[in-house]
């Protein structure tokens, strides 16, 4: 059960509670989130929906630096604008926001909390922040319209499940040097057709990261899949472990036949069809 607890709230201009915690009453500055226990009341929030920069309580101004956890949980928003003031976004921000079509993500975030984006099944397409450090596990599961993703250069690590039943993603671009993919990260995406790793070492992956969910017998995932490496890895690691990954449960160079197969195409330019920022 989320239960999420605030320290004030002020009303906007169509008399709509919005929900604010402290982050530093000295800094001025606090979290934009919602009120209510799920099961029992609804979060407030819908439409599209812009979340203020600031806030005036009790005479002083305070600058909204970060979204609460289960902030929109279950809202009925369609779209979302987030202010340049926000930083991070907290565990199940936008969990179950199954009408959420579009949302604008600022320069400024450098943290997105585990679960944010949980089946937010109209999402077709989101822009992440060149800024972004960390996206935690289970971030986008079950995001069954997401068709394209570019995981930015600062994030290291891939958590578990996070593009779990993501059943129309169909390309993945990983612009810096990812060490490690999570358990079941990219299980169920049974439409994928495109991989580009700019990372110059293989990522450690672990058990089930490349699992067809619609073929549960195969053992290994994508046949089809086009995997993109840069011209300078060196093609005798791409000759020898037919798999650009290092399995974590496996020392040895791993078997073909166990890990992900399919073309593979050196690229001399870190070229993508996506955009990576967006200052909109």
């Amino acid at each position: 059960m989320f239960v999420h607890a605030y320290d004030f709230s002020v009303k906007n201009s169509d008399g709509v509670n919005f929900y604010y915690s402290y982050v530093s009453k000295d800094d001025k500055t606090v979290a934009f989130g919602g009120q209510y226990t799920i099961g029992k009341t609804s979060c407030p929030y819908t439409g599209d929906f812009e979340v203020p920069s600031s806030v005036v309580y009790n005479d002083v101004e305070y600058t909204v630096t970060q979204i609460t956890n289960t902030a929109f949980l279950g809202s009925k928003v369609t779209s979302i604008i987030i202010p340049n003031t926000v930083t991070n976004i907290g565990e199940n921000a936008f969990h179950t926001c199954r009408q959420l079509q579009e949302i604008k993500l600022p320069e400024t975030i450098v943290t997105i909390g585990s679960g944010a984006f949980y089946s937010c099944y109209s999402l077709k397409s989101i822009t992440l922040p060149g800024n972004l450090t960390s996206i935690g596990g289970m971030s986008f599961y079950g995001c069954s319209e997401l068709q394209t993703i570019t995981i930015p250069a600062k994030v290291n690590i891939i958590g578990g499940s996070m593009f779990n039943g993501c059943t129309n993603l169909q390309e993945v671009n990983i612009l810096g040097n990812v060490t490690n993919i999570g358990s079941s990260a990219f299980s169920g995406c049974d439409n994928l057709k495109e991989i580009t790793i700019l990372s110059q070492r293989p990522p450690i992956c672990e058990s089930n990261t490349f699992l067809r969910t619609s073929t549960p017998s195969v053992k290994y995932l994508y046949s089809d899949v086009t995997l993109n490496v840069p011209s300078t890895v060196q093609p005798s690691k791409i000759e020898r472990c037919k798999v650009p990954f290092i399995l974590a449960d496996m020392p040895e160079v791993p078997d073909a036949s166990k890990g992900l197969r399919g073309v593979f195409n050196q690229i001399s330019e870190p070229l993508f069809s996506i955009a990576l920022n967006s200052n909109s």
